[in-house]
């Protein structure tokens, strides 16, 4: 029996097939390897900046919904929040998709957020401090400390610009509800008279953190 070549048309339906997996599998699945939501912290009906980078089509919703447009796969944009929000990036491709989720909240009415950090211990000054920097980042720069709360069992210093205030143990104090909360921010607190710097900073866990609930200026 001879062999013949034939007309060629099965195997250009092969190859044909083949091309066609081959792209399909070359596009590769949905990913986000880029998203991030600023500031977080923000007054009713501001705008807060998304910025996100993915593999396939991508689409932004929130919770409550947003008005957002439509995205390419890399770039930036602006959504207006009127309420605490989750805003939810999805990219999709034919048999994939990848999700990444980020919160933002609206300061009246949220609840009181720690802020602070690792303390460190001045054997000589007898003190306990930290500093730490509230950015726009984190925080709208409308954005006041309405309230902030002493969670410890001994009194604390807050430092807020050049804004001073001495709280008693577990007392609040509404001393910084016209400052900025953005900016430059220290805790410190004195060590006790029987305490070493190893002692006080076991006392407060070795962090120091005032509560702060937040409120809009004007």
């Amino acid at each position: 029996m001879a062999w013949g070549r034939g007309d060629g048309r099965g195997d250009r339906r092969f190859l044909g097939g083949a091309s066609f997996v081959a792209a399909l599998f070359g596009a590769g699945c949905a990913a986000i390897s880029e998203y991030s939501v600023v500031p977080t912290r923000v007054c009713p009906g501001e705008l807060v900046t998304v910025s996100w980078k993915a593999a396939g089509s991508v689409t932004l919703e929130g919770t409550p919904p947003v008005e957002a447009p439509d995205l390419p796969s890399e770039g930036q944009t602006s959504v207006k929040i009127a309420a605490s929000t989750r805003l939810v990036i999805t990219a999709h491709r034919l048999w994939s998709s990848d999700q990444r989720e980020w919160d933002v909240v609206v300061m009246p009415g949220a609840p009181a957020k720690p802020f602070g950090g690792l303390a460190t211990c001045d054997e000589a000054a007898r003190t306990i401090a930290v500093s730490f920097s509230i950015t726009d980042q984190q925080m709208s720069g409308t954005g006041r400390a309405l309230r902030l709360s002493n969670p410890y069992d001994r009194a604390v210093t807050v430092r807020i610009g050049e804004v001073e205030q001495t709280l008693s143990p577990k007392a609040s104090t509404d001393a910084f509800r016209q400052v900025p909360a953005q900016g430059n921010w220290t805790i410190k607190t004195p060590l006790l008279a029987e305490e070493t710097c190893s002692s006080g900073l076991l006392a407060v866990g070795s962090r120091l953190a005032v509560k702060l609930q937040t409120s809009c200026g004007d």
